[in-house]
């Protein structure tokens, strides 16, 4: 998977704090940390209820809206 390789690599080098996956197969929307020996999973969470998400644990998002139609 292009994220998880190519992408997370470049976000790393470019010291970027949060990285999101959002898997649309998997139905899963990944958080990922930046510390100094790279990024470390902070939370996983499904496509049903709501999620207050690092770094923005000040909103809550629906997730089944971010997700399309099963």
């Amino acid at each position: 998977m292009r994220d998880q390789r190519e992408k997370r690599a470049l976000y790393q080098r470019a010291e970027v704090p949060w990285y999101w996956v959002v898997d649309p197969h998997n139905r899963t929307l990944t958080v990922l940390r930046l510390v100094s020996e790279g990024y470390v999973l902070e939370r996983v969470v499904g496509d049903q209820g709501q999620a207050a998400l690092p770094p923005f644990e000040a909103v809550s998002i629906e997730l089944p809206a971010i997700f399309p139609p099963a």
